[in-house]
């Protein structure tokens, strides 16, 4: 007959080695704001977007950087809001009622990114996100792609490189 404590010390053996048989690996997932610019789905992380506004009246401003279409007042504070299309160089849409100001945060500056359409906010793993291959266009921009079964695959862009090494001439 086993003393108290073995038994106690089997038990934990044994929830031990039930531990040990299962996989090691636990799926990650991330969130991801899901917008349409042109015909391209693309995908920025929740954590570098603030809010999503409505497009209102935009201010021009004099000798701006090209992707500049103008600023906003977001209560009190001024915005610069970039269209987009320029910045990806995509085919430039007309703005809708669907138009959308993605309040985009890098590096504790707000932007405002002009959008054609805000699909949603999805939970993505990380697991299932697929390296685009160089020669691709946006690719240095992406840190991959992901597919939601037949729909078309979101391009999930890296926010530190949205605006790294891009020809930001003035008008």
């Amino acid at each position: 007959m086993s003393t108290p404590s073995e038994t106690i010390l089997a038990f934990a053996d044994r929830l031990r080695a039930t531990r040990d048989d299962q996989p090691a690996h636990k799926e990650t997932y991330e969130s991801w704001v899901v917008f349409r610019v042109s015909t391209t789905v693309l995908g920025l992380p929740v954590t570098h977007v603030r809010e999503i506004l409505r497009l209102s009246d935009l201010t021009g401003v004099p000798n701006a950087p090209r992707p500049v279409v103008g600023v906003m007042n977001l209560r009190g504070h001024v915005l610069p809001v970039v269209d987009t299309h320029a910045l990806l160089r995509l085919p430039r849409s007309i703005s809708t009622e669907s138009t959308r100001v993605l309040v985009f945060l890098l590096d504790g500056r707000a932007v405002g990114l002009m959008v054609d359409e805000v699909r949603g906010l999805e939970r993505l793993q990380v697991e299932s996100i697929v390296a685009l291959p160089k020669a691709q266009p946006l690719a240095r921009l992406a840190r991959g792609r992901y597919a939601f079964g037949d729909s078309e695959p979101l391009l999930l862009l890296e926010p530190e490189e949205l605006f790294a090494g891009r020809d930001l001439a003035l008008n």
